[in-house]
């Protein structure tokens, strides 16, 4: 109300009381608007505070003053507002983002990096801006989110996804082995009704043992017979000879003499059974490499299972925001790992509403009034009962002091 009588008494002055001016000298006027901006004047002593204080407000005043005396009081006024304006993009897309810790024995959640008491939940990570996000910041807020987890989300995806279609590959497999195995039992069903005969080819000819139809009264060992193939394979022989229609005990060689196998024997594979070298080599290198690849990756998928977004901070969010967020959602859930919303007002979820946030698969389940209540059912969902115990240090009653 006191600017709108200002206005007021301004606007009569200049329409009705000024003709009564118009005979005074211009030096006279001019005394009178340098009266009037004496205070103005004397804010030049105010960039020495203006310095110590905030640089970019320094740089604010600095234009300001600038433009109004080189291109007239209007287009001086709106190029300062203009600039001011940029200048509170600027900060918004540069905040802090801090990763908060309990102060044990409260419910208090600090930045672990300024506060020496603050203790980082494990398994649960605790994010938190400085600033409200929207489309300025949008961007920044994902990335420093991955570099403060230390979960480099687009890696982790790719390395799932390889994992996934090697784990398919290996069923495949499986799934023909069995129908192999299944045929081979069928086979020796129709052989076990069907009277012996001679055969066409037999292992035992192919190592080099000669005639295995030996008489009964045979006791003595025969020295064992191996035939290196140059294409991979792998026989199985009988490691005894035997006589004709006589049960004997397989052994399954990988290479080499038969006594360097290490692959032990096999009493279910049947004549003329064949592998292929090295697969149980390939199955080790397999899974060396799947530990090198999880390691490469910065921190173990398990080590962080819920993330905490607390969003305290945020007086609105914008449709650039939600959809960050949902992405945030979305690409989490791909390795396993929850995400929660903490501290948000009343505002900004019915702007979350708005912006068809919720769906099936993101619930207003995952909002929580406050970052203790959404770190107890972290905690509870995830098997752990209680907070890790710490050692108090000595100066406890200052835990939360810088």
């Amino acid at each position: 109300m006191a600017g709108l009588a200002s206005a007021l008494i301004v606007l009569v002055t200049i329409l009705k009381l000024g003709p009564l001016f118009q005979e005074l000298p211009k030096a006279v006027l001019a005394a009178i608007v340098f009266v009037n901006l004496k205070g103005m004047f004397k804010q030049h002593f105010d960039v020495i505070t203006l310095w110590k204080h905030s640089k970019i407000d320094l740089v604010v005043w600095l234009v300001t003053w600038v433009s109004t005396l080189l291109l007239n009081l209007d287009l001086g006024l709106a190029a300062s507002i203009t600039f001011a304006l940029l200048t509170v993009i600027f900060r918004t897309q540069m905040p802090t983002y801090s990763v908060l810790g309990n102060i044990p024995g409260t419910e208090l959640y600090l930045d672990i990096e300024t506060h020496r008491e603050a203790r980082e939940i494990p398994g649960v990570t605790i994010f938190r801006s400085s600033a409200t996000v929207y489309f300025a910041n949008a961007e920044l807020y994902l990335e420093a989110l991955k570099q403060k987890s230390g979960l480099d989300i687009g890696k982790m995806i790719i390395y799932k996804r390889r994992q996934e279609a090697k784990q398919k590959r290996r069923e495949r497999r499986a799934e023909r082995r069995a129908k192999r195995q299944a045929k081979r039992e069928r086979r020796a069903q129709r052989g076990a009704v069907q009277p012996p005969c001679a055969p066409v080819f037999s292992v035992e000819e192919e190592a080099g043992w000669g005639d295995t139809r030996m008489d009964e009264n045979v006791t003595g060992n025969v020295d064992e017979g191996w035939t290196e193939r140059e294409n991979g394979t792998v026989f199985v022989i009988p490691t005894s000879p035997r006589a004709p229609d006589s049960p004997c005990r397989w052994e399954y060689l990988k290479g080499g003499a038969p006594d360097s196998t290490s692959l032990g024997w096999m009493s279910d594979l049947q004549d003329g059974d064949t592998t292929t070298l090295g697969s149980s080599s390939e199955d080790t290198l397999s899974r060396d490499l799947e530990r090198v690849s999880l390691g490469s990756l910065g921190k173990w998928t398990w080590d962080i299972h819920s993330i905490v977004l607390d969003l305290s901070t945020a007086n609105f969010i914008d449709t650039v925001a939600i959809k960050t967020i949902k992405n945030i959602f979305q690409d989490f859930s791909e390795i396993d790992v929850d995400i929660y919303i903490s501290g948000c007002q009343a505002s900004v979820v019915e702007q979350l509403e708005l912006g068809n946030f919720f769906s099936e698969s993101i619930t207003k389940r995952h909002l929580f009034a406050s970052v203790h209540d959404a770190v107890l059912y972290c905690q509870d969902h995830r098997g752990a009962t209680s907070f890790p115990t710490f050692e108090p240090s000595v100066d406890m009653h200052s835990s939360t002091k810088l």
